[in-house]
């Protein structure tokens, strides 16, 4: 069987037998894809059964250096996934990727933003059309308000978005894990969302597709903004602000964190984040112990060797 005719039985599979989510079934294609890439052009063929052991190690190899660990590891488990399938289904005879060990993830704790930097973000006033600014600004906004993956925010529809007395709530269908969840949001991104929905129409071109016509957030020509252009638009508004760190990834961590400095809940910092373990929103602890030790070796006297009774 052609590698690619195997891929699409295999999304095929995880559509209707496994009921994946659409973005997680387009994350295994891409990885999968990117695997073809290495193995031949695109206009070539290649059986699967001409895939060996050899061939998916020195594919890892290559993207040491340039990938994080935890994206080769995920790579690793696309093609492992794709194997396990076709040896179910009795295409191949043996599965390549079992003997394929994925590389030690570095524990490094994350990253979040000052909210004078955020402030900088959400004025930002780069040299652009108004209704690229308004959309750029409702992006960040809601990335920081709602703690959204970017993943997430690029698959909202219009109808997610609902307004109430207080503010509005964003509804986030199948996230990662294909679970949903409801998460509030304040009346300023609210108004944030409200310029940009006022000059959405200036984005609806004829080159825009069906299934984009219901998307929240849409590109220049009228498609779905993707994942990618989200975070290439942050890079842009942080070269023009100066601002660090600042990626849709880290707003997501500055949303946990400040909520958790506020005294919220972590389970409820759980809930709004859609951690299915406890054992993940854990990690702003440590975040939040940090900047509180800082405080204590700044201020308090045995920390600092002064005795401020004297």
């Amino acid at each position: 069987m052609d590698f690619n005719q195997a891929v699409k039985k295999f999304e095929n599979h995880l559509k209707v037998e496994k009921n994946y989510s659409e973005r997680t079934i387009v994350s295994y294609g891409r990885d999968l894809r990117q695997f073809h890439s290495f193995l031949c052009d695109k206009t070539s063929k290649i059986n699967v059964k001409e895939i060996d052991t050899y061939r998916i190690r020195s594919y890892v190899a290559s993207l040491h250096g340039k990938l994080s660990a935890a994206s080769i590891s995920r790579k690793i488990s696309s093609i492992r996934s794709l194997f396990r399938f076709l040896y179910k289904k009795n295409h191949i005879k043996h599965q390549p990727a079992t003997s394929i060990r994925a590389p030690k993830k570095t524990t490094s704790l994350p990253k979040s933003l000052g909210f004078d930097d955020i402030l900088k973000l959400l004025s930002s006033k780069p040299n652009q059309l108004e209704h690229l600014r308004c959309r750029n600004i409702a992006i960040v906004d809601l990335l920081y308000s709602s703690g959204l993956r970017v993943s997430e925010c690029a698959f909202l529809d219009l109808a997610d978005i609902e307004k109430n007395k207080k503010g509005g709530l964003v509804r986030v269908r199948q996230g990662k894990g294909g679970k949903d969840r409801v998460v509030p949001i304040g009346k300023k991104t609210l108004e944030s969302l409200e310029k940009y929905l006022n000059k959405r129409s200036k984005f609806l071109t004829n080159n825009g597709t069906k299934s984009a016509v219901n998307a929240l957030f849409l590109g220049q020509r009228g498609t779905r903004l993707s994942v990618r252009s989200i975070q290439r638009m942050l890079e842009k508004m942080v070269r023009f602000e100066g601002t660090k760190d600042a990626t849709p990834h880290s707003l997501r961590h500055s949303f946990a964190t400040h909520l958790l400095d506020s005294g919220v809940d972590l389970r409820v910092i759980q809930e709004l984040l859609g951690h299915a373990s406890l054992a993940s929103t854990q990690i702003y602890t440590s975040v939040s112990m940090d900047k509180l030790m800082k405080i204590y070796d700044e201020a308090h006297p045995h920390a600092t060797g002064k005795d401020k009774t004297k």
